[in-house]
């Protein structure tokens, strides 16, 4: 049985673990030693989870999954967004729910912290995900543009 829960202290080299493993699967390539330090930082503060949450996915003992959400607030428009920052489930343990079960975990927090948008990215190129989010009813409504400093 899998079980989705807040994640806590004893997860944060695990989680900081499969997020390295997702930049690979992606093309990336894998973590140095300060952007290492830089994502294990970042989900340490996701532990009080006051503007930031990462929910894990359990699975006898071992995390298979995970899920990082975070409010943001406009000083444009009024109200707050969530934005699924991260969602990866290991190769196993994919097309058994557990993204699903993560997103809606990570959607419910969002909304109780009063977002009226849910938003979430992904590579144009990635079908698969693409495919995963129109599953769930989320809708493809912009186009991210990004340039990165050299």
């Amino acid at each position: 049985m899998t079980t989705i829960r807040l994640m806590n202290d004893d997860d944060l080299d695990a989680v900081t673990d499969l997020w390295d493993q997702h930049v690979t699967e992606v093309g990336g390539g894998a973590f140095d030693a300060n952007t290492r330090m830089r994502i294990f930082g970042g989900l340490c503060r996701c532990l009080p989870a006051v503007a930031s949450v990462c929910y894990v996915a359990e699975h006898d003992g071992q995390i298979v999954g995970f899920v990082v959400g975070a409010i943001s607030t406009s000083e444009i428009w009024e109200g707050k967004a969530g934005d699924i920052e991260e969602l990866f489930v290991v190769p196993s343990a994919r097309r058994q729910q557990i993204g699903t079960r993560l997103v809606e975990a990570v959607t419910g927090w969002l909304s109780a912290k009063g977002a009226g948008v849910m938003r979430v990215q992904s590579a144009n190129d990635a079908t698969g995900a693409r495919e995963f989010w129109a599953a769930l009813g989320w809708e493809g409504d912009m186009t991210h543009y990004s340039k990165y400093a050299p």
